[in-house]
């Protein structure tokens, strides 16, 4: 009986977890953090110039969405440490979406 129980909390825990790669990737922000891991990728491999290139490709692509730039401002601050280029990331974000509470 108690392993039966254990077995439903986990079945319970992996529907939990389920759900929650659905709402993420229902949103759009599994689409930017792979986007973001593959430019990590370059950050790791030194390549500045193939990053700046990649980065001016995502902007065109994503030039009319705001959690792009969120992603963007992020990942320039956090894995960069480009705090100015960020900055402007986050401006971005704002003037596209305004009533975006993230983007505030």
């Amino acid at each position: 009986m108690q392993e039966q129980e254990e077995n439903e909390s986990d079945n319970a825990d992996d529907i939990a977890e389920y759900m929650m790669y659905i709402a993420a990737v229902s949103e759009g922000s599994e689409k930017y953090e792979r986007e973001f891991e593959r430019l990590q990728q370059l950050v790791i491999a030194s390549n500045g110039e193939v990053l700046q290139q990649e980065l001016q490709k995502l902007d065109r692509e994503y030039h009319s969405d705001g959690e792009y730039f969120l992603h963007k401002g992020c990942f320039l601050a956090d894995e960069l440490g480009r705090h100015e280029e960020a900055l402007e990331a986050f401006r971005q974000a704002v003037d596209i979406t305004p009533a975006d509470p993230f983007a505030v």
